[in-house]
């Protein structure tokens, strides 16, 4: 399973240099898992790269899941209107950090 870390910054450009890296990964295949653990600021952008990447996942495409996510991703996740059913399912299983 490969790993994609986030970055601790998921400005624009975080959020591009992660989903650039994130379609390398899909280009090679196989199970994905996403560490967003450490992120301590993560605007819109974001969590819009998080929910389509476990949509992805969610598709049957790859396994993608979230294996760590941090305050920071919960707290942006509902200021953005995540419904607290798909946040619940977007922090499912996944190790929630400080």
């Amino acid at each position: 399973m490969r790993r994609l870390t986030m970055l601790p910054v998921l400005d624009r450009s975080g959020v591009r240099l992660m989903a650039n890296e994130l379609r390398d990964m899909l280009d090679l295949g196989g199970a994905i898992s996403i560490d967003a653990g450490k992120v301590e600021r993560i605007g819109l952008a974001g969590i819009q790269l998080l929910l389509s990447a476990l949509r992805t996942g969610a598709e049957g495409a790859t396994e993608i899941r979230l294996i760590a996510a941090s305050r920071a991703v919960e707290e942006a996740a509902r200021v953005c209107g995540v419904p607290d059913r798909l946040l619940g399912e977007l922090i499912a299983g996944a190790e929630v950090a400080a």
